[in-house]
């Protein structure tokens, strides 16, 4: 099937490797706002599920805690360092979408994804970059419970991702 095209994951693995190795906020002389502001708050305030008073899914759903949780729970419980844990969410990102074009139109088409829009997104809109790989991600898997599980996950990390999944429907 589509999803065992090896040239497609090699050239994505190695094109969102690519990526990360290049020093952008060097090359652009200025550091990624968004990233900053995410690395600040993680580093500096409490957690979300601390700092508001939380009391049921529609609380969890519309003050978006999935990303505050995962991304905390690697830091304290995994003890992995908040550039780690971006840096992981820019490379998901960048391999995500790779593969996506890269199974639908030629390992070529990745070339497309070197513009100031993608990395724009993939290293500095964090929270939405790893809300849309999880959807890219939910896309591919073959259980129908692990496809809505995924989504839903996605929902909750950014309420966005609702209008993105419901556009793709």
């Amino acid at each position: 099937g589509a999803s065992a095209n090896p040239q497609a994951v090699l050239a994505s693995l190695l094109f969102a490797l690519f990526m990360l190795w290049i020093p952008w906020e060097d090359l652009l002389g200025k550091e990624f706002e968004d990233k900053q502001v995410y690395i600040n708050n993680f580093l500096h305030l409490k957690s979300i599920v601390e700092d508001k008073d939380l009391s049921g899914l529609r609380d969890f759903f519309f003050n978006e805690v999935l990303w505050d949780v995962l991304v905390r729970t690697a830091m304290d419980k995994l003890g992995i360092p908040i550039g780690v844990i971006l840096g992981a969410v820019t490379f998901l990102c960048l391999f995500c979408f790779a593969r996506y074009l890269a199974m639908r139109h030629g390992v070529l088409s990745i070339l497309l994804l070197v513009n100031p829009l993608v990395v724009d997104f993939a290293f500095s809109q964090l929270r939405m970059a790893f809300a849309v790989s999880l959807v890219l991600v939910a896309l591919s898997l073959r259980s129908r419970v692990a496809l809505y599980a995924t989504l839903v996950m996605a929902c909750f990390i950014h309420t966005a991702m609702v209008l993105f999944i419901v556009m793709y429907l």
